[in-house]
């Protein structure tokens, strides 16, 4: 066993002056341009403090350590100060040490030596992490470089193929969730004969929440904890409630903002694909509290259905209408005024039809949800056996060149 600080240096060469792309780092697929996961701008009103992590550095998240934050750059960029840039030592391969950072028994780890609150495994951890001087000590099974790069070699073929097997199960699942909302559209929209009406003729009125500045953690129980939604809380037109930030102790809570069963909620600023979702409230939540990016659409009950409503809002005529209504400096926030809610048209028919239609989108999304879930149910175990076959490798545990289990003195 040798400690993890003989295998890299802790490099932090600030970019003050140079134009570099601006980086991210995650989990599943390491260190890439932060143009290709946001086209929102950075916080910081300067880069002068970021740091420069160079072609084959490795860029570790300190801050995110349970979510395995860390990969290799593949261009020089600049970095956040949360992160940790690491340069491979000579006689090194780079390659070797992320799979073994990415490795569980790496993770556990860290975990043992995270600093801050909620360290431990407590509940709600935020601010926690594991500097350089304390990752350089961990003690670990470090082969020749010829042995690093033939693990390296082996994983990279191995992983391969079951992230190829994982993304054919995305796909399958994308696949099935667009049916089923082709199918829920069709049912919908069929009737060609039907009038299609604007909201404005079917809603008594719409009305938004308050956004005051709370923590980034949900709240245990949103209907006895006070809460404000997430925007996200209606994506895919299903209620999420465990979508919430938990409402600090120094801020009023507003009970008029509180939700109930049979509310229709719709999204007024969100990315293009999800502006304008629609989604209807199973139950009260007197704690949890309309969030300002979120209308509450009353409908006239002699007239229509929330939960058809709803349906009809998801469709992709009104899809279609909505996203050309939206407005917005970029991709990830546009929005809708109550004006372009109010203009929206969706077919109209009776109650006992509306009654119907919704019955036969509950069945389809039964079915759907059945196969969604066996899909998902295939990525975990690949994901599971991904992360078996990383921490057996850089273990010792498994010979790369014939893929066999094996112990290796030394091995962890």
């Amino acid at each position: 066993m040798t400690r993890f600080g003989v295998l890299v240096d802790r490099v932090d060469v600030r970019g003050k002056g140079i134009d570099l792309p601006l980086m991210s780092v995650s989990q599943f697929r390491g260190v890439i341009r932060r143009s290709e996961i946001s086209d929102g701008a950075h916080r910081a009103d300067s880069l002068d403090d970021y740091k420069i992590a160079k072609r084959g550095d490795i860029v570790f998240n300190k801050m995110s350590i349970r979510d395995g934050a860390m990969g290799l750059a593949r261009e020089d960029g600049l970095v956040t100060y949360h992160y940790e840039v690491m340069r491979p030592r000579p006689a090194v391969e780079a390659r070797y040490v992320v799979y073994l950072m990415k490795s569980s028994w790496f993770g556990g780890e860290l975990i043992k030596r995270e600093r801050g609150i909620g360290a431990g495994g407590a509940k709600g951890v935020r601010t926690t992490e594991v500097p350089f001087r304390v990752l350089r000590t961990i003690d670990c099974y470090i082969p020749t470089v010829e042995g690093q790069r033939a693990i390296a070699d082996f994983l990279d073929r191995e992983t391969a193929q079951i992230d190829s097997m994982i993304e054919a199960q995305n796909v399958l699942m994308q696949e099935l969730r667009e049916r089923q909302r082709a199918a829920i559209s069709n049912t919908i929209d069929s009737d060609a004969s039907l009038q299609r009406v604007p909201l404005r003729r079917l809603i008594t009125g719409i009305s938004q929440g308050w956004s005051p500045q709370c923590e980034d953690t949900p709240v245990d129980d949103p209907s006895t904890q006070w809460s404000v939604l997430k925007v996200g809380c209606v994506n895919g037109g299903v209620f999420r409630p465990e979508q919430n930030k938990m409402l600090p102790g120094d801020l009023e809570p507003r009970p008029e903002l509180g939700l109930r069963a049979g509310d229709l909620l719709m999204s007024r600023g969100n990315t293009r694909e999800w502006v304008g979702s629609a989604a209807v409230v199973d139950r009260d939540y007197p704690t949890l509290m309309l969030s300002d990016l979120l209308y509450r659409v009353a409908v006239d009950r002699s007239l229509v259905s929330s939960e058809y409503v709803a349906l009809a809002l998801s469709t992709r005529k009104a899809r279609d209408e909505i996203e050309i209504a939206a407005k917005g400096a970029s991709h990830s926030m546009q929005k809708v005024s109550q004006g372009d809610i109010r203009s929206t048209t969706i077919p109209l028919r009776s109650l006992q039809a509306q009654s119907d239609v919704v019955n036969e989108a509950s069945a389809i999304t039964v079915r759907a949800d059945a196969m969604i879930s066996a899909a998902q149910e295939v990525i975990d175990l690949l994901r599971e056996r991904r992360e078996a076959l990383i921490t057996a490798a850089v273990t010792g545990r498994i010979d790369p060149e014939t893929g066999t289990e094996c112990i290796e003195e030394g091995a962890a």
